[in-house]
């Protein structure tokens, strides 16, 4: 945790903040190559509607969500899906991020298969959006 999550998490002691979590199975520097370049070059998770991705492992790191409407920035979990093609998709969802932790506990990454999963997304009777991932 850096200082400003840090900060931020002392300010807000509900706030969830995580610790740096990977599923990755790098056994080679070619899928080193490939995930580090996936990861730092990830695009939005929120732009691929429910497209069926083939997810080779989840990367989940502390981040912060920019406060928006005069409202402070709060802490997050970055959450970034690495997939199979070389492509990765980034998010700051909470549902995205239950959703990973509940993958990740269930072991569908253990043993380094790809995992097809599309995005869930639904609006509730306030206007919020629940999202979550979806095994296909």
């Amino acid at each position: 945790m850096n200082e400003e999550t840090t900060a931020l998490a002392i300010n807000n002691p509900n706030a969830y903040t995580a610790s740096q979590v990977s599923t990755l199975q790098i056994t080679d520097n070619e899928t080193r190559k490939l995930v580090m370049n996936a990861a730092n070059n990830a695009q939005s998770l929120a732009r691929q509607g429910s497209k069926v991705l083939d997810v080779i492992g989840i990367i989940m790191r502390p981040g912060i969500m920019r406060g928006r409407n005069g409202n402070p920035d709060q802490p997050c979990t970055d959450t970034t899906l690495v997939c199979a093609d070389g492509s990765a998709y980034l998010t700051k969802s909470e549902g995205i991020r239950k959703a990973a932790d509940n993958l990740i506990m269930s072991g569908v990454f253990d043993n380094g298969e790809i995992v097809p999963l599309h995005v869930n997304s639904y609006e509730t009777d306030n206007g919020n959006t629940i999202k979550t991932l979806v095994l296909d």
